[in-house]
């Protein structure tokens, strides 16, 4: 299978962290003050980006990289022909396909 993770990526990677990931951060910026050499930072927020992808695009991704098996089945089976509804106060909606959000909590 093709790693499809940079080395770069500290959240959610084996010995990594968030606090790997700022502590690499603060010694760039301190190594480069102390070279007088202008570092800029751009933070950008993700958290949100899976709930817009489409499912199906998720799925030929994931087998572009070599993904395959019981593995592939798995994201498949969660992400296939997923159903909601919204239950307020007693009365349920009618059950609808989820082709962009994922379950959460």
């Amino acid at each position: 299978m093709i790693s499809a993770i940079s080395p770069l990526q500290h959240g959610f990677a084996r010995n990594r962290s968030c606090i790997t990931q700022l502590l690499r951060v603060l010694h760039s910026i301190g190594q480069n003050l102390d070279q007088n050499i202008q570092t800029d930072i751009l933070y950008l927020d993700f958290a949100k980006a899976f709930d817009s992808v489409d499912h199906s695009l998720i799925v030929t991704k994931l087998k572009c990289y070599g993904v395959k098996g019981r593995m592939l089945n798995w994201f498949q089976d969660n992400l296939t022909n997923r159903t909601q509804r919204v239950v307020m106060n007693g009365v349920a909606s009618d059950w609808t396909l989820c082709y962009f959000r994922c379950s959460s909590g």
